[in-house]
């Protein structure tokens, strides 16, 4: 993201793990996430697979190339890939 946009976009946030992260602007993929997850001191690392939270207990895999509104309030849970937890 070019960072003379980026202070003008919205700031919205959202947890990873239990962990509040803020992003820039509302238009993020995975990848995008995870890095400012782990920049915010997640420990996670970016070969995590990426779900979004609908309900408690009801998770669904973001796709590596999909981009998805971000709203405040979002959930995500990332886990090592072989988690089979």
């Amino acid at each position: 993201m070019d960072r003379e946009h980026a202070s003008n976009e919205r700031h919205v946030k959202c947890s990873v793990n239990e962990t509040v992260v803020t992003l820039v602007g509302e238009r993020h993929g995975p990848t995008d996430i995870k890095q400012a997850a782990i920049e915010q001191g997640v420990e996670i690392k970016q070969d995590f697979v990426l779900s979004i939270e609908y309900e408690p207990q009801k998770t669904r895999i973001l796709a590596e190339e999909e981009v998805i509104v971000v709203e405040t309030d979002t959930c995500f849970v990332a886990v090592a890939h072989d988690d089979n937890s």
